[in-house]
């Protein structure tokens, strides 16, 4: 042994190591042999749970999906979600019955002549409407998708920009051209509405203008014109929005969409007739200006005290 040299010296442990292996691996098969079953059956489930530890199963890298939605299911899904807030605005008359001349029958005599369309903001009955629609201090009423009919009535008004501000009340029941009454419910089936920040419109984009008739009224286009406010090192305010759209008057007082279904603003008309459209952020100042108004007039009486 000490003849050798390092390099034998590592040969001949491997040699032994090897023939050492041999050794035990043909004992411990001979003990397997003669061994009880149960024993057997233990060692392997060790060897087995062992192998499972020391080689992890293979896992396959899982591929990504790309989804492709197109803009028509995103116009689709926007007028979806939209279609229950654009309701009928019209005015509660009497239909006078021949030879009674300047009496109603009765309360199913009253009919409603449809002037315009408006746009519920809040699931609570809020709406918007032209201002020159509902301009008469007569009983306004609102017919829902359902056709259900609720009085309404204006609580707030942007002169600059010709809308009102509405609050829907009571359900009513009203007369139907040919004889009969309308149904009265409760359920006004309107939802909480996002308005979009309208600063952010950009020219090229899609516009999804919604109106009512006899049912939901769909135009499309695109934003062709903006008329801003510029601010010095800032963003300039959007004071009104034109788009490439051209529909009747069932329009007016409807909302306009982006494809996220977010609302741009309400569809108006200038008394020249140009169609333009009141930006979201302005309906916004209306109704925060009519909220503030309602927590002074609460204040007031406290204070006064």
């Amino acid at each position: 042994m000490e003849d050798l040299d390092a390099t034998q010296l590592i040969l001949l442990a491997l040699l032994v190591s090897f023939v050492t292996s041999i050794a035990t691996g043909i004992v411990t098969v001979t003990l397997m042999d003669q061994a009880p079953p149960a024993v057997t059956q233990t060692i392997s489930r060790v060897v087995e749970k062992t192998v499972e530890v020391m080689v992890p199963p293979k896992t396959t890298p899982s591929t990504p999906q790309t989804v492709i939605i197109k803009e028509e299911d995103l116009i689709v899904v926007a007028a979806e979600k939209t279609s229950a807030n654009v309701v009928t605005v019209g005015q509660l008359k009497n239909r006078f019955t021949l030879g009674i001349i300047g009496t109603a029958a009765n309360k199913d005599d009253f009919q409603v002549t449809p002037i315009g369309t408006g746009f519920v903001i809040t699931k609570d009955g809020f709406l918007v409407a032209q201002d020159i629609v509902v301009g008469a201090e007569e009983q306004l009423v609102i017919k829902n998708a359902a056709g259900h009919f609720f009085k309404v009535q204006i609580v707030a008004r942007d002169e600059k920009n010709n809308i009102a501000l509405l609050q829907s009340g009571e359900p009513i029941t009203v007369g139907i051209p040919g004889g009969g009454a309308s149904e009265i419910s409760e359920v006004r089936g309107f939802t909480d509405t996002i308005l979009a920040n309208s600063d952010t419109v950009r020219i090229g984009q899609t516009a999804i203008a919604l109106g009512r008739d006899e049912g939901l009224l769909l135009l499309l286009g695109v934003v062709s014109r903006l008329e801003t406010l510029p601010k010095e090192g800032e963003k300039p305010t959007i004071l009104a929005v034109f788009t490439t759209i051209e529909g009747g008057g069932h329009y007016v007082g409807g909302p306009l969409l982006g494809t996220d279904a977010r609302v741009l603003g309400i569809t108006m008309t200038t008394k020249d007739g140009v169609r333009f459209t009141v930006p979201a952020n302005s309906l916004k100042i209306l109704i925060e200006g009519y909220k503030k108004g309602l927590e002074e007039k609460a204040k007031a009486p406290a204070e006064s005290i």
